[in-house]
């Protein structure tokens, strides 16, 4: 379910995003800050409905077990995470800390 979520309600605007940057640099354009604030807005506001999940008390996406649900997820949220007010998300902001703890995470991490 989360995975489907991620891939459809919140890479949407982060695909309009990625498109603007590519448009920008082939037209030798600055980006259009009112397509990527758009999109950015769009992506937080979605981060809501899986803070209302988490909020609930699981853990991780699947419950109190770690899946790959939840490395599917985390690494759109993560796109979106350092370019939003993660203090109005913490459930959503605490579950991302403890996705990216999980030492294979770090393995990953120093491996490039």
């Amino acid at each position: 379910q989360w995975s489907n979520w991620a891939a459809t309600d919140l890479e949407l605007p982060l695909s309009a995003i990625m498109r603007e940057m590519r448009r920008s640099t082939a037209a030798g354009t600055p980006p259009d800050q009112d397509v990527i604030g758009t999109a950015l807005s769009t992506a937080a506001a979605t981060l809501g409905s899986l803070e209302t999940y988490l909020a609930k008390g699981p853990q991780f996406i699947a419950g109190d077990d770690f899946t790959v649900g939840d490395i599917n997820t985390a690494v759109s949220v993560s796109f979106v995470a350092p370019r939003v007010d993660m203090a109005v998300y913490p459930a959503t902001k605490a579950w991302l800390e403890r996705s990216f703890s999980r030492p294979a995470w770090q393995r990953v991490q120093a491996n490039g």
